[in-house]
C-alpha cells in the first residue's frame, strides 16, 4: 500500500511540473483558450495566427504566466465584438494595456510581418530584460513604463518609440541607443531612478521634455554637434555634474527648467555661435553650480534662470546683446562679486538681483539710459555699499530714480585729471583723483602723501590733511560747490594740483 500511494504522490507531481510550460499551435485566430489546456502554466510557447482576442484572454486568464514566446505566431487584425471597448484591433499589434500589470518576466516578439506595441502594453510587469526584434516598429506611449526589473535597454533607431516609453522603470542602470539615433521622446526616461549611463546620444538633435527628469544617478551625458533641441525638464533633477553644449553651435532652444534642481552640477558651457533662446528655470536651485558660460548671441536672461545657483558668478560680464534680466533671474546668487551691464539692457524684472549679498560694483558705464526696475529688484543687497560706476550721461538720471539712487554712485568724468599723469621736469607728483557719491577719493603714485590742501573755485579752503597715506576719502558732502583744486605734496617733496568735478 504504501509503494502505491509513494507512486501515486509522484505521478501527480510529475504532472505538475509538466503544467509549468505549455506549447500549443493554433489554426485559427480567436481559438488560443480551446487550445490551451492548462491555465495555470507559468511558460508558454504560441505557434499559429492568433489576434487581440486570444492575447487578451492570455493576459486575462493565465494568472500565473512568466514567460511568453510568440517567435512562431502572426498576429492577424480582429473586427468583432467590443473588446476592451473596441471593435477592431490592427494585424501585427500587441494591444493597449493587454498585459500591464501581469507577471510576465520574459516575451519574444513575433518574427513575421511588422509588429507595433500599443500604449502601456507592458507596463508595471515583471521584464527583466527586452529584445526588439529587426521588424518592430512602434512602441506605444508608457508600453514599458514602471518595469521595476529591466535592468539594460538596447533601443534600435529604426523603432518609433513613445512617450515615457520606459518612464519609472527604476532598476534601469543602462541604455545604448543606436548612433544614428536623432530624438529622446518625451519623458522616455523620467524617474529611472538608477540610470548611470546612456550610450550613443552623439547625434541626438532633440532631446524631449522630461526625457531624464528625475535620474539622479545620471552623472554624465554627451551633447554633440548635432543637438538643435532640449525640452523643458528634459534634466530636471538629474545628476549631471557637468552640461557642456560646447559642440552645439546650431543650439536653438533649452526648455523651460531644463537642468533646475540638478543639486550636483558644477558646470554649464554653451557654444558662442548658437542663438538660443534659454527659457525659464533652467538653472534653477542648481546650488553647485560654479561656473557658467553663457552664449554670447543671448539676448535675454529668463525668469528664474540662475535662482539658487548660489555658487555661481564672482566677476559676471553679462552677453553683450542682453537687453533684459528676467524676474528672479540671478536670487540668491550669493557670490555674485561684480556686475557689468551691457549697453543693450533695458529692463531688470521683479526681484531679479535679490539676496545677491557679495554684490560690491556694477559697471553701467556702457548704458546711455537707466534700465526700468521691477519691484524689489535689489531686495537682501545694502546698496550703500555697492558701488555702481556710471558715466556722465547717465549719472545723474541713476542719482534721480527710484532704486539706482541709493547705490554709491561713482560717474566717470572728462575732467577726473586735468593735471598730466607724469612728472614735469622731475618734480611734479602724480595724483589721481574720483568722486563716488560725496567721497572724493585721491590717490597717490609712486610715494605717500605728507599733506593735501582742497579749495573751492573761489580759492576757499574746504579740507586740509596731513597723511602718510597713498589713499585717502574726504567727504565733500557739507560743501555747496562741485568743482575742487586739490593740491598736494608728497613724501618724496614733489607736488601737484588735480581740477576735478562732482557730478
Amino acid at each position: 500500500m504504501s509503494i502505491l500511494r509513494i507512486t501515486a504522490a509522484a505521478m501527480a507531481l510529475a504532472g505538475t511540473l509538466a503544467a509549468g510550460a505549455e506549447t500549443v499551435t493554433v489554426t485559427a485566430a480567436g481559438t488560443l483558450s480551446g487550445a490551451v489546456t492548462d491555465v495555470t502554466a507559468t511558460d508558454l510557447t504560441i505557434s499559429g495566427p492568433i489576434d487581440a482576442a486570444d492575447l487578451f484572454w492570455a493576459a486575462d486568464n493565465m494568472m500565473s504566466l512568466k514567460t511568453l514566446n510568440l517567435s512562431g505566431a502572426t498576429i492577424e487584425a480582429y473586427d468583432g465584438d467590443v473588446l476592451k471597448g473596441r471593435m477592431t484591433y490592427p494585424a501585427g499589434a500587441i494591444p493597449e494595456m493587454s498585459f500591464a500589470g501581469s507577471s510576465l518576466t520574459s516575451i519574444v516578439f513575433p518574427t513575421a510581418g511588422n509588429i507595433t506595441i500599443g500604449e502601456g502594453a507592458f507596463a508595471n510587469t515583471a521584464l527583466t530584460s527586452i529584445s526588439f526584434p529587426a521588424n518592430l516598429t512602434v512602441i506605444g506611449d508608457g508600453a514599458f513604463s514602471a518595469c521595476a526589473g529591466l535592468k539594460t535597454l538596447t533601443l534600435p533607431a529604426s523603432i518609433k518609440t513613445g512617450s515615457h516609453a520606459f518612464a519609472s522603470c527604476t532598476g534601469l542602470t543602462d541604455v545604448t541607443l543606436d548612433a544614428t539615433t536623432t530624438a529622446v521622446p518625451d519623458g522616455l526616461f523620467k524617474d529611472c531612478k538608477a540610470l548611470k549611463e546612456v550610450k550613443g546620444t552623439e547625434s541626438l538633435v532633440t532631446i524631449g521634455e522630461d526625457a531624464f527628469n528625475g535620474c539622479p544617478a545620471l552623472k554624465a551625458f554627451t551633447f554633440g554637434s548635432a543637438l538643435r533641441q532640449i525640452g523643458p525638464d528634459a534634466f530636471s533633477g538629474s545628476g549631471l555634474t557637468d552640461a557642456n553644449l560646447a559642440a552645439a553651435n546650431g543650439l536653438k532652444s533649452v526648455g523651460n527648467w531644463a537642468f533646475a534642481h540638478c543639486d550636483a552640477l558644477e558646470s554649464a558651457q554653451f557654444s558662442d555661435k548658437a542663438d538660443v533662446t534659454i527659457g525659464k528655470g533652467v538653472f534653477f536651485d542648481c546650488f553647485s553650480l560654479t561656473q557658467i558660460k553663457l552664449p554670447a548671441q543671448l539676448r535675454t536672461i529668463s525668469a528664474y534662470m540662475l535662482k539658487g545657483a548660489e555658487s555661481a558668478g564672482g566677476h559676471e560680464e553679462l552677453p553683450a546683446q542682453i537687453d533684459s534680466i528676467g524676474a528672479y533671474a540671478l536670487k540668491n546668487n550669493e557670490s555674485l562679486i561684480a556686475l557689468v551691464l551691457p549697453s543693450t539692457l533695458t529692463y531688470i524684472g521683479d526681484g531679479a538681483m535679490e539676496n545677491t549679498t557679495g554684490l560690491t560694483s556694477i559697471n553701467a558705464t556702457a548704458l546711455d539710459q537707466v534700465p526700468m526696475l521691477g519691484e524689489n529688484v535689489w531686495s537682501g543687497i545694502d546698496q550703500q555699499k555697492v558701488v555702481l560706476k556710471a558715466n556722465e550721461n547717465t549719472g545723474e538720471a541713476f542719482k534721480a530714480t527710484p532704486q539706482w539712487q541709493d547705490f554709491k554712485i561713482d560717474i566717470e568724468t572728462g575732467v577726473d585729471d586735468i593735471i598730466a599723469d607724469s612728472p614735469v621736469d622731475g618734480n611734479k607728483a602724480i595724483i589721481r583723483g574720483r568722486f563716488i557719491g560725496n567721497d572724493l577719493v585721491l590717490q597717490a603714485v609712486g610715494s605717500p602723501f605728507s599733506n593735501i590742501r582742497v579749495y573751492d573755485v573761489a580759492g576757499r579752503l574746504v579740507a586740509a590733511l596731513d597723511t602718510d597715506e597713498s589713499e585717502v576719502v574726504l567727504d565733500t558732502s557739507g560743501t555747496d560747490t562741485n568743482i575742487f583744486i586739490v593740491a598736494a605734496v608728497l613724501a618724496d617733496n614733489t607736488t601737484g594740483t588735480l581740477k576735478i568735478a562732482r557730478r
